[in-house]
């Protein structure tokens, strides 16, 4: 198969990325279950201390897999024209590039132990950074195949390293491994991706040419990184300065915290982002129409993860305790804390879609400055009250970046704070009511109830509740037959983006 050469793509690639699109949510479902699931049991045999030493290592060193790569996959997928010696020379550059991280690592693992002043990370932060070579053994294959929309050869991996790493994890968590079986599941992720990389792409490696080669889609990846470096040490330095002031069983159950939420909350906005972008870039020559698009889509957000956020409040020690055990107890307030942005943390990455369907990385970089700084500020704010006044500091750090970053991302097309606002406003209204209702009812309720049972109870009240208030807030049926539009739109191949 040539993998170079795009162009017979063209003849059917609204077919082509009708099915890619489907055959990766599809995927991104089933590894999403996957994790999670492995996840919630390796909860309930390990301790919040053994997952703390790993967050450790990860949230201090896991910007390496950003830079890994440079930003490639991105060039090599977009570029018109590439050939056998450009991927040879960055597959090397790459290789060679990484087994250079893998020297650092093992000199400054020490430093990391004494950072932390956890000795056992010194062995730890090695052996999980060989995922590192497996990545780089790996980023040229699979940049290939998403270049000819092999989609499905990728989610074949994806699924099986996803699969066969959290077995094997469990396995060893089982036989007294303790730590070290998230370590190597780590580990055991790279080896299963490098391995599929190269089953399912027949591409091989030629010698080096020269840095000429190169040159292009390096400069290209080189803005990418920047953005994403930032946006990582914004989103990881709180779990830097906690494991570093409280120690790897406080990080274990601040790590968690985040965990519960992010997952689901993550996962709808990484499943609209390319839909959302790919759209908004092809009506961005007419602001009326895409101010209007976005108001939609972002209605979508609202009306679901307001309500999700109030609901995890609502719930959270049964949440905790049902999902991740008694163990898990410290956990329940600073998922209480964290759960209230879920619906505004889900509006605030709509950033994103407006830079990048803009086309402003430019500013989407100086906000993720500001967004750095912010967060950083909070985060050294609340250290000196415990890991709860970090999750607090961080809470309110969000809030504010929300009303001036979607401010700030909206500017060049002349979207306003205020008509966002206008768009969410009664599901946050709607979904607090609920909450305050419902917490009354509950606690009412008879307490030793089955934890599942009273979960599926007070999620049935609480979404009954929620629906009333909002036909009364909207004084019709509207979110309901807007969300049915919104996700004909999303998920319908011939839907409009006009459908009235």
């Amino acid at each position: 198969m040539d993998y170079f050469q795009t162009d017979g793509l063209t003849t059917d690639l609204k077919g082509l990325a009708i099915r890619s699109g489907g055959i990766t949510l599809a995927a991104r479902v089933a590894c999403f279950l996957i994790q999670t699931i492995a996840t919630l049991i390796l909860a309930r045999i390990l301790s919040p201390e053994e997952f703390g030493l790993l967050v450790m290592v990860t949230a201090l060193g896991g910007f390496l897999l950003l830079i890994m790569d440079f930003g490639l996959t991105d060039a090599i997928i977009q570029k018109k024209e590439i050939h056998h010696g450009q991927i040879s020379s960055l597959f090397w550059m790459n290789l060679f590039f990484t087994l250079g991280l893998l020297l650092l690592i093992c000199l400054f693992a020490p430093f990391v132990a004494r950072f932390y002043s956890e000795p056992r990370l010194v062995s730890v932060t090695i052996l999980w950074s060989t995922f590192l070579l497996f990545g780089a053994l790996s980023t040229q294959h699979l940049a290939l195949l998403k270049r000819k929309l092999l989609f499905l050869r990728i989610s074949i991996i994806e699924i099986a390293a996803a699969l066969f790493s959290s077995l094997l994890a469990i396995l060893l968590a089982r036989n007294g491994w303790s730590y070290w079986s998230l370590v190597w599941r780590q580990v055991f992720l790279g080896l299963f991706l490098a391995l599929g990389a190269w089953m399912f792409c027949h591409w091989r490696p030629g010698k080096f040419t020269s840095w000429k080669e190169t040159k292009t889609l390096m400069i290209f990846g080189r803005n990418t990184v920047g953005t994403l470096l930032l946006g990582y040490f914004a989103g990881n330095l709180d779990k830097i300065l906690v494991g570093w002031k409280y120690g790897a069983s406080e990080l274990g159950y601040y790590h968690k915290a985040f965990f519960l939420f992010l997952i689901p909350a993550s996962y709808i906005t990484e499943s609209l982002k390319n839909v959302a972008v790919t759209t908004l870039s092809k009506v961005k020559e007419e602001p009326d129409r895409f101010k209007g698009y976005y108001l939609k889509s972002i209605t979508l957000l609202a009306f679901v993860g307001m309500p999700m956020g109030f609901f995890f409040l609502l719930e959270s020690r049964n949440l905790v305790f049902l999902l991740l055990g008694p163990r898990w107890e410290k956990t329940v307030d600073l998922f209480s804390v964290v759960s209230v942005m879920t619906g505004v943390w889900m509006i605030y990455t709509t950033k994103y879609w407006l830079h990048a369907s803009l086309g402003r990385t430019d500013r989407m970089f100086l906000w993720g400055v500001v967004d750095f700084g912010v967060l950083s500020l909070a985060t050294l704010a609340g250290l000196p009250f415990g890991p709860k006044g970090v999750a607090v500091a961080h809470v309110g750090a969000v809030f504010v970046l929300t009303v001036f970053g979607l401010r700030y991302a909206g500017k060049p097309i002349g979207l306003t704070f205020k008509a966002i606002l206008s768009s969410i406003w009664r599901f946050f209204l709607a979904a607090l009511a609920s909450g305050i209702l419902v917490f009354y009812f509950l606690s009412m309720m008879d307490q030793d109830w089955n934890r599942f049972i009273r979960l599926v109870l007070s999620s049935l009240i609480y979404t009954g509740v929620y629906f009333v208030f909002l036909v009364f807030l909207f004084n019709s049926f509207q979110p309901f037959t807007e969300t049915y539009k919104i996700f004909k739109i999303f998920f319908s191949p011939g839907a409009s983006i006009d459908e009235k």
